[in-house]
């Protein structure tokens, strides 16, 4: 099903409420780049003073999600929101004129998600960590070419570039229903563009209100570069089982007032153009939200002293020194660059700023090497966590962080120092911490410098 919601007073004053029609039909074709489904609003191109909403059922399969919206003469790729609305997955688009609208599932893009714990109890927090890369790859999309009774379709050929850090949705939020959605509370949010523009992480915490058993949704939008790779030929469009379910009669007249094609890819785009393109993200995660420990029906009341206030950290200073350096093999040594002679942790803002100090100049370590450089710092959570997260280069230049529990916001190297930022926690959250640095050169070395608190 679809349905269209329009707001009082957008209307041009030729138009009543009346002339507004839309018309869905679900894609029943197993072609590649073939519709999902695809909505005809009239009259043909009516012009709006403000936004109307589109909302269009959708197979809950689907995780990658792409609309098109087109008209006679160009087409434009729209946001897309998805939510879950009595257990059914529905596409939400806003538009400010009437065309054609067409959505897609397409592929792409390799999305890792989990959710942290898989169970909570009720007032404790589950983080969703979501991170997209873009996979090395084509995806079709059948796109309606002609005008409201031809429904001439075309088939464009993208190819997935990189995801663009200057424009993109930063939304990311829980999704569990209409009779839930009062119950999951997303009190923060995270998302980064990571080095290189190609993978977007995102960061969504949800609080465990009441208890249910129903399974949550994230979602993320990333707006990514697209390059036309081929054209098909224009078809009826037979082939995709929509020209019999609009059929042909429309019945109602264009208004006066019409829309600008400002914006719109013309038809005729050229193979190697690139375009902006917003695919919307989805993943249903696993996860559980449980009611309290049941409690006796006796009660009594007792008066004992408080617990000491527990003192939360606000920053670390480890100090090392050269004997904390191990090898095994006689001529193996580790480079100055890599030995820790120090670190600091700080909370500045929402932001960890993690500076290490090496005897070496690490700065010129990281130019001349050909590697990823040789680090890593782990931090030991007071929650109960599966393994430490762990920041350190999964390849030259590029920081990674393990277990999805904190991002990185951004690295520098500087002469003897390399200084880290990143989110998600604070250092109230931190019960330990350890800088390591290692080689593997006719034997290993490695430095290793935790906190106190880290191997308690």
């Amino acid at each position: 099903m679809a349905t269209l919601v329009i707001q009082e007073g957008s209307l041009p004053d030729d138009v009543s409420r009346d002339d507004v029609r839309i018309d869905w039909a679900e894609g029943q074709s197993d072609v590649a780049g073939a519709p999902l489904s695809a909505v005809r609003l009239l009259p043909s191109g009516l012009a709006l003073s403000a936004d109307a909403v589109v909302r269009i059922e959708i197979p809950d399969t689907v995780d990658q999600l792409l609309a098109v919206h087109s008209n006679g003469v160009g087409f434009e790729v729209v946001e897309t929101a998805v939510e879950t609305i009595d257990n059914k997955l529905v596409a939400t688009v806003e538009i400010d004129h009437f065309s054609f609208l067409t959505l897609y599932g397409v592929n792409g893009l390799f999305v890792t998600a989990e959710a942290t714990p898989a169970s909570v109890a009720v007032d404790e927090f589950q983080e969703a960590y979501l991170r997209i890369e873009v996979e090395d790859g084509t995806f079709p999309l059948w796109i309606n070419v002609g005008g409201f009774l031809e429904n001439k379709f075309q088939q464009f050929v993208f190819r997935t570039q990189s995801i663009f850090p200057g424009f993109r949705d930063p939304t990311v939020k829980w999704s569990n229903g209409s009779a839930l959605s009062e119950k999951w509370n997303p009190p923060s949010v995270a998302t980064r563009v990571s080095e290189g523009e190609l993978s977007f992480e995102a960061l969504a915490s949800s609080s465990c209100v009441q208890p249910n058993t129903d399974a949550p949704v994230v979602e993320a939008r990333p707006i990514l570069t697209m390059r036309l790779v081929s054209k098909g030929p224009v078809t009826d469009g037979s082939n995709l089982f929509l020209v019999e379910a609009f059929g042909t009669e429309l019945g109602y007249g264009a208004s006066n007032k019409k829309w600008s094609d400002d914006g719109f890819v013309p038809f005729t785009m050229r193979v190697d153009e690139e375009i902006f393109g917003v695919v919307t993200v989805t993943r249903r995660l696993t996860s559980e939200c449980v009611g309290a420990a049941e409690t006796s029906d006796t009660s009594s009341t007792s008066s004992t002293s408080l617990p000491p206030v527990e003192e939360t950290a606000t920053s670390f200073n480890l100090v090392g020194s050269a004997g904390d350096v191990t090898c095994e093999g006689s001529e193996t040594t580790l480079d100055p660059a890599l030995t820790i002679q120090g670190a600091t942790f700080v909370q500045d803002g929402d932001e960890i700023v993690v500076t290490i100090t090496f005897a070496g100049d690490a700065e010129a370590y990281e130019m001349t090497t050909a590697d990823s450089f040789p680090f890593a710092v782990q931090f030991r959570l007071k929650e109960d966590t599966n393994g430490y997260p762990e920041v350190f280069f999964r390849e030259k230049g590029k920081l990674k962080v393990s277990g999805g529990l904190l991002q990185v916001v951004s690295h520098e190297f500087s002469g003897n120092k390399l200084t880290i930022r990143v989110k998600g926690r604070t250092l109230e959250d931190v019960q330990g911490v350890q800088v390591s640095t290692f080689v593997y050169a006719g034997g290993t070395c490695q430095d290793l410098l935790p906190s106190e608190a880290y191997n308690d």
